[in-house]
C-alpha cells in the first residue's frame, strides 16, 4: 500500500502542531524581574496657578509576574522595593501592551526647593523587549508642602524590568 502525501496538507499539519505549542503571552511574561523606576511629575499650585516638577522617589527592587489566567491574559504584578514597601497590581495583556490597574500610595516627592508629599494614584501600560519590560507609569493625585497644595497635571515616570535569567 503506497501513501500519498500533499505538499499543502503537511505544512498545514505543521502548522497546527507549531500553534498548539506556543506559550500564551501571560506565560511568556511569568517570571522574576530586577526592576528601577524614576522620573518626576508636574503639578499646579492650587492658589497662583503656577506649575513645579517634583521628582518621584527612585525605586528599585524584585517584580514577580504569575499568571492568574493564560486565557484571559490576567495577571498580578508584584514590586518589592528594596528597603521599602511592597505594590501589588493586577494587570492584564491587551494587545501587544501589559496594562497595570490603578493602585494608591502615599509617596513623598522632591522638588529644588521643597519636599512635598501626596496621596497618588498610579497605573500604567507596558511592553516587552526581548528580556526586558518598559513601562510608562501615570501618576495622578494631589501633593502638599507647608501650606502649599497642588494638583498633579502630568508624569514622566518609566520603570525597566529586566528578565533574571
Amino acid at each position: 500500500m503506497k501513501l500519498k502525501f500533499s505538499i499543502p496538507g503537511l505544512i498545514a499539519a505543521l502548522a497546527l502542531v507549531l500553534n498548539g505549542c506556543q506559550k500564551a503571552p501571560a506565560q511568556v511574561l511569568a517570571g522574576s524581574y530586577t526592576f528601577k523606576t524614576s522620573g518626576y511629575v508636574s503639578a499646579q499650585n492650587d492658589s497662583d496657578s503656577s506649575i513645579k516638577n517634583f521628582n518621584v522617589p527612585t525605586d528599585s527592587g524584585q517584580m514577580d509576574i504569575a499568571v492568574v489566567d493564560a486565557q484571559a491574559g490576567q495577571l498580578l504584578v508584584t514590586m518589592n522595593i528594596s528597603g521599602g514597601e511592597l505594590l501589588v497590581f493586577d494587570g492584564s495583556i491587551e494587545g501587544d501592551e501589559i496594562k497595570l490597574s490603578s493602585i494608591t500610595r502615599i509617596v513623598k516627592a522632591e522638588s529644588l526647593f521643597s519636599d512635598v508629599s501626596g496621596e497618588f494614584q498610579i497605573e500604567g501600560s507596558g511592553k516587552r523587549y526581548d528580556n526586558i519590560i518598559l513601562f510608562d507609569i501615570i501618576y495622578s493625585g494631589r501633593l502638599t508642602s507647608g501650606v502649599d497644595s497642588y494638583t498633579i497635571i502630568g508624569s514622566d515616570v518609566h520603570c525597566r524590568a529586566k528578565r533574571n535569567e
